[in-house]
């Protein structure tokens, strides 16, 4: 059966990116270009947030289209927590360690913010992909969905290259990543893991 769409063309031309930072959010923002509906909008939002990429989805509706944003498609990213702590280490520029990291950051989501903030609202994302395996479910999404002038394979901007995210953690560390991200590791279903092959350990990571 045909999929039904609401009566006007900016479904299917424009999408909603509810951006959650450390989950190739760059990456993602310069693929979907003129498609992602916030670039309409970013100069306007800047007097009102700090933070017009990351608008969450009641800031959204709030902020821009009202009720309006229940016609639109949107989707967003989840990653592991673990790991998406170590990209946040990495883009970090104070010189400290991967444990000074950890405990100074336990406070304040290592402030990146919590994802179930991003999944929550009147009108949250209708699609969920895994950072785990973007490349595929962002191709099937656009497939899936008619999203119309996206290319289904993704670009691998903004690249860091790091060791596997468990050769980062002692007991210590991975205990203040699970703390402090309990919603998102229960929401999402993560957990912690080791390394498969440790004799490549290192992996080049969309941040």
């Amino acid at each position: 059966m045909d999929l039904v769409f609401p009566e006007y063309e900016e479904f299917h031309t424009k999408v909603v990116f509810y951006r959650i930072p450390k989950n190739a959010g760059t990456s993602l923002c310069k693929h979907l270009s003129h498609v992602n509906l916030l670039n309409f909008h970013k100069r306007d939002l800047r007097t009102k947030t700090k933070e017009p990429t990351y608008l969450k989805p009641d800031e959204f509706k709030d902020l821009l289209i009202g009720d309006n944003l229940r016609n639109y498609f949107s989707f967003c990213v989840v990653r592991n927590p673990w790991d998406r702590v170590v990209s946040a280490y990495s883009s970090c520029e104070d010189g400290v360690s991967f444990d000074s990291f950890c405990e100074s950051g336990k406070a304040n989501f290592f402030g990146i913010g919590k994802q179930v903030d991003w999944v929550s609202g009147k009108y949250p994302p209708k699609n969920i992909l895994r950072f785990e395996n973007l490349n595929h479910e962002f191709s099937e999404m656009i497939k899936k969905h008619r999203i119309l002038n996206v290319y289904f394979d993704l670009p691998h901007d903004n690249k860091t290259i790091h060791h596997h995210y468990s050769k980062y953690y002692n007991l210590e560390t991975e205990k203040i990543v699970a703390d402090a991200f309990k919603e998102d590791v229960e929401a999402f279903g993560y957990s912690f893991k080791k390394e498969i092959n440790v004799e490549d350990s290192s992996s080049s990571i969309i941040i």
